[in-house]
C-alpha cells in the first residue's frame, strides 16, 4: 500500500507499506519513505533513456510525480484542478484497467499517445506519453519498405508456405509451445523437442533447447544472486554470450560492491568503485556515499576534537572557578566571623557607659580578635593629652606611662597624623612578661580612633604575628565603632555636666526663669522665679502660665492669650522683650517685671519657649527719681542758657563800643607807640568778642539753635586772620607758627568761615598751650578723604 504524499522535515514524500507475515501469521507492517524528489529523478532517468514521458497518479487523482515541461505545476495536484482533466477522465475511471488512446496535449496542442497501467504495489496508476510523429515516423518508413518486399516475395513465400506448411507445422508447433513456455518465465519444465534432425527445425529445437537450458542455469544464478550468495561463478557459454557476460559482470559488481560495503563498514574510506559506465548509478551513489561518510568522519573527529578541546577548556575553566568559589566561601565566611565579631562589639560598646568602660571592653573585644597579648587604650581628654583609660598586660615598666602629648611618642605622633602606625620591634627591642619568662613582639599597630572627623582617643597592640589585609580591614572597622562609642560616652558624660551646670545656674540664678511646650505650660521653673511668684515649682509646672499669672493688665482688664507677646516665641519665632507689663503675684497684688522670651528650636521647628523676667519694681522707683532730677537738670540748664544769653548780650554791647572807639581812634594821627597800644586793643576787643560768642554759641547748641551757614569765603582771609590772633602769643611762647597750603589747593571755597575760624582758633590755642618748643604748623591740602 502506498500513502498520499505528505510534507517530513521540510520534504514532499510517499510511504509504501507491506504486511509482515510468517507463517500464516501477521506479525506488522514494513514500511519505506521515498520522496518525491527521488521519484521525479527516477522517471527523469527513464525518460533520457526510453525517450518517453511519465506520469505517476496516486489513488486520489493527484499527480505524483512527472516529467512533462511544466511538472512544478502538476506536482500533488489534483488532476480534476488541472488542465489535464478531459484527457486524464477516461484513465482514472478505473485505476485497475489499461488504457490507451491518443489525445491532444491541452498545454502544447500537440498530439501525443497515451497509454496507462495499475501499479502492482498499489492504487497508482503509471501513465505514458509519446509524441505521435515519434511514433507514426519510422512506422511509415517501414512500411514502404516491407511493401515492395512484399510484393516481390508474396507469391513466392505463398508457394513455399503451402508446400512446407504441412511438413512443418507440428513440429513448429513443439517449437511454439516450447518457446511459449520459456516466454511466460516457467523454466523450471522440460519441454520433449525433436532435434535429432538435421534440418532447420531440427536446428531450431536445439536451439530452443540450449536456450531453455542456458536459461535454467542464469535463473539459477539470479536465485543465488537474490538470495545474497555472490560467491557463484558464472561462466559465459560463448563468446557472443552476452547475457552470461552481463551476468558475470553483475557478479563481479556486486561482490566488488560487498567488498567495498565491508570496507565502509570496517571504518574504510580510502577506496572507490570503478563505475562501469556513466549510468551505473549505484556504484556512483556508493562512491559518493563513501567521500560524504569520509566527510561526515573527518568533520566528527574534527568536532569531536573541538569538543574534547572545549570540555578540558571547559575543565580547566570549573576547576579554576572552583578554586575561585573555595576562596570566595573562605572569604565570606572570615567576612561573616569578622562582621559578627563587629555587631557583638558594637553590642557590648550599647548602653549609658562611662569613657572607661567603653574602653575597657573595646580593648578586651579587639585584643582578643587579633589574639594581641599587651594593649593600651588612650582617651583625648579636655585637657588636650591622651590619659590612658585601658590596658592589657603591660609591663611593668610602661605602668607610669599614663598620659602624653599630642606629637609625644608613639601614641601621640598617631593622635597628631590620625593614620595607623606600624612598628616591628627587634627580637630583644620589645618583650611581653608571662609567667614563664618573656616573648619577644613582633609588631606593634597604633591607630587613631576618629569618629566624624574628630580624634577620641588612641589604641596601641602587641601582636605575635603581623597584621594581614583582612585583620587590618578589621581593626579599621573596629576603631570607628569604639571612636563613635567614645565619642558618645564624653559626649554623654559632657551633656551631664551641662545639665549639672545648667541646673546649678538655674538654681542660683537671680532672674526668674521657667519653659514653655508648645500648648504654653510650664516644663521647667527655676528657685528665682518660684520667690518672685509665690508659687512653688509644683503648683506651676505642666500648667498653663498665662492663666496663672499673666491674665490681666496692670489696671485689672483682661490680657487675651493670643495677645500675649510671649506668644510670638511661638508664632513667629522672635525673641521679644518687654518692660512694661505686670506679673500676678499668687497673694494678688502685681510685679512690674522686664521679661524676654526666646523660642527653643529644633531641626526647624518651634517647640517651645524660655521666660527669663525681673522685678523691676526699685528700678521704677529710680527711674521715677532720674525723672525728677531730668526735669530739674533741664530746668537748671534752661535758666543758665538764658542767663548766658543774657550776659553775653550784654557784654556784647560795650565790647562792640570799644572795639568800634579803637578803630575809629587808629584813624587818627599817633605815634607809633600809641598805634600799636590801640591794636592791641581793638584785638583783643575782638577776641574776647569771639570768646562771648563761642560761650553763646555753647548755649545755643545746649538749646539746640545753633544754625551753620555756607557762604562763598576765601580761604586765605581765614588763615590771616588765625595768624593775627594767635602770632603774638605763639612768639610770646617761643614757638614758630608755620602755615603750610597746597598751592593747589582751592581758595575759593563754601562753608561757614565764621565755624571754620572758631575751630582753627582753638585747635592752635591748645597746640600753644601744650608745646614747650619747636614749631606748630598748620598744614591745608586736599589729601584727606571727602567728608
Amino acid at each position: 500500500m502506498v500513502t498520499e504524499p505528505y510534507v517530513y522535515e521540510g520534504k514532499m514524500i510517499v510511504e509504501q507499506t507491506y504486511p509482515i507475515v510468517i507463517g500464516g501469521k501477521f506479525l506488522g507492517i514494513a514500511g519505506v519513505d521515498r520522496s518525491l524528489g527521488d521519484i521525479t529523478s527516477f522517471t527523469e532517468q527513464i525518460k533520457k533513456r526510453e525517450s518517453v514521458d511519465i506520469l505517476l497518479i496516486s489513488r486520489s487523482g493527484r499527480f505524483i510525480s512527472s516529467t512533462i515541461p511544466k511538472q512544478a505545476e502538476l506536482i500533488t495536484k489534483e488532476v480534476k484542478n488541472t488542465i489535464y482533466v478531459q484527457v486524464f477522465d477516461a484513465f482514472l475511471k478505473d485505476f485497475k484497467k489499461p488504457s490507451f488512446e491518443l489525445a491532444t496535449d491541452p498545454a502544447d496542442g500537440d498530439k501525443y499517445y497515451y497509454a496507462s497501467a495499475p501499479i502492482p504495489t498499489g492504487t497508482w496508476m503509471v501513465i505514458l506519453r509519446k509524441l505521435e510523429a515519434d511514433i507514426t515516423a519510422p512506422i511509415r518508413q517501414n512500411m514502404i519498405y516491407n511493401i515492395a518486399l512484399a510484393a516481390f516475395g508474396l507469391m513466392a513465400v505463398i508457394l513455399l508456405s503451402t508446400w512446407t506448411t504441412r511438413s512443418i507445422t507440428r513440429r513448429v508447433q513443439r517449437a511454439v509451445t516450447a518457446a511459449d513456455t520459456v516466454a511466460s518465465g516457467n523454466l523450471s519444465v522440460t519441454v520433449s523437442l525433436d532435434d535429432a534432425s538435421s534440418d532447420e527445425i531440427g536446428l531450431l529445437m536445439r536451439s530452443l533447447k540450449k536456450m531453455s537450458e542456458s536459461l535454467r542455469y542464469k535463473m539459477r544464478i539470479l536465485d543465488s544472486i537474490s538470495t545474497g550468495d555472490y560467491s557463484i561463478e558464472v561462466a559465459p557459454q560463448t563468446e557472443q554470450d552476452t547475457l552470461g557476460q552481463s551476468l558475470a559482470k553483475m557478479v563481479v559488481s556486486l561482490r566488488q560492491v560487498v567488498d567495498h560495503a565491508e570496507r565502509i563498514a570496517q571504518g574504510d574510506y580510502s577506496q572507490n568503485l570503478t563505475p562501469r559506465s556513466s549510468s551505473d548509478q549505484l556504484s556512483i551513489s556508493l562512491n559518493s556515499m563513501t567521500s560524504a561518510l569520509s566527510e561526515a568522519r573527518d568533520t566528527l573527529e574534527q568536532r569531536v576534537q573541538e569538543r574534547t578541546d572545549e570540555l578540558t577548556e571547559y575543565t580547566q575553566q570549573l576547576e579554576s572557578r572552583s578554586a575561585e568559589l573555595q576562596r570566595l566561601t573562605e572569604e565570606s565566611q572570615t567576612l561573616a566571623a569578622e562582621e559578627s565579631s563587629l555587631t557583638e562589639l558594637s553590642t557590648r560598646l550599647q548602653g549609658k557607659l562611662m569613657v572607661s568602660e567603653v574602653a575597657g571592653r573595646a580593648l578586651a573585644s579587639i585584643a582578643g580578635f587579633l589574639e594581641a597579648p599587651v594593649g593600651a587604650l588612650y582617651s583625648l581628654e579636655d585637657d588636650g593629652k591622651l590619659h590612658r583609660c585601658a590596658s592589657q598586660a603591660l609591663p611593668p615598666e610602661a605602668e607610669s606611662l599614663e598620659v602624653f602629648g599630642i606629637g609625644t611618642g608613639s601614641v601621640g605622633q598617631v593622635a597628631r597624623s590620625r593614620r595607623m602606625a606600624v612598628a616591628r620591634p627587634g627580637d630583644a627591642a620589645l618583650a611581653v612578661t608571662f609567667g614563664f619568662g618573656k616573648v619577644a613582639a613582633r609588631q606593634v599597630v597604633s591607630c587613631p580612633l576618629v569618629a566624624s572627623d574628630t580624634l577620641t582617643g588612641i589604641i596601641e597592640l602587641c601582636l605575635f604575628d603581623e597584621l594581614s589585609k583582612q585583620q587590618s580591614r578589621w581593626l579599621n572597622k573596629a576603631t570607628e565603632i569604639t571612636a563613635t562609642a567614645m565619642r558618645f560616652a564624653q559626649e554623654t558624660h559632657e551633656r551631664e555636666l551641662a545639665e549639672e551646670r545648667t541646673r546649678l545656674i538655674l538654681e542660683s540664678s537671680g532672674e526668674g526663669l521657667f519653659g514653655l511646650n508648645a500648648e504654653v505650660r510650664a516644663t521647667f521653673v527655676n528657685p528665682a522665679a518660684c520667690k518672685i511668684l509665690g508659687y512653688p515649682s509644683r503648683d506651676l509646672i505642666g500648667q498653663s502660665v498665662h492663666a496663672l499669672i499673666h491674665h490681666s493688665h496692670a489696671d485689672g482688664s483682661p490680657y487675651p492669650p493670643e495677645e500675649c507677646p510671649m506668644r510670638a516665641a511661638f508664632t513667629e519665632g522672635v525673641v521679644t522683650t518687654i518692660d512694661n507689663e505686670v506679673l500676678w503675684h499668687k497673694d494678688g497684688p502685681t510685679i512690674p517685671v522686664e521679661y524676654t522670651a526666646t523660642p527653643i528650636v529644633k531641626e526647624d521647628a518651634i517647640v517651645g519657649a524660655v521666660i527669663s523676667f525681673r522685678d523691676i519694681a526699685e528700678r521704677k522707683a529710680a527711674e521715677e527719681a532720674m525723672k525728677a532730677a531730668k526735669e530739674i537738670a533741664e530746668a537748671a540748664s534752661q535758666s543758665k542758657a538764658d542767663f548766658l544769653a543774657n550776659m553775653s548780650h550784654e557784654i556784647r554791647t560795650p565790647m562792640n563800643a570799644i572795639i568800634g572807639m579803637a578803630h575809629l581812634a587808629l584813624r587818627t594821627e599817633l605815634d607809633p607807640k600809641q598805634k600799636d597800644y590801640l591794636e592791641k586793643v581793638q584785638s583783643s576787643g575782638k577776641h574776647l568778642l569771639g570768646i562771648i560768642n563761642d560761650i553763646l554759641d555753647f548755649s545755643k547748641i545746649e538749646a539746640g539753635k545753633l544754625n551753620v551757614e555756607t557762604v562763598d569765603f576765601d580761604l586765605d582771609k581765614v588763615l590771616d586772620n588765625l595768624a593775627n590772633l594767635i602770632g603774638d602769643k605763639a612768639s610770646a611762647a617761643g614757638l614758630e607758627l608755620i602755615f603750610d597750603v597746597d598751592p593747589d589747593l582751592p581758595r575759593d571755597l563754601q562753608g561757614d568761615p565764621l565755624r571754620l575760624g572758631q575751630v582753627l582758633i582753638n585747635y592752635a590755642n591748645n597746640a600753644i598751650k601744650f608745646t614747650e618748643k619747636g614749631e606748630i604748623v598748620v598744614r591745608a591740602d586736599s589729601s584727606y578723604p571727602k567728608c
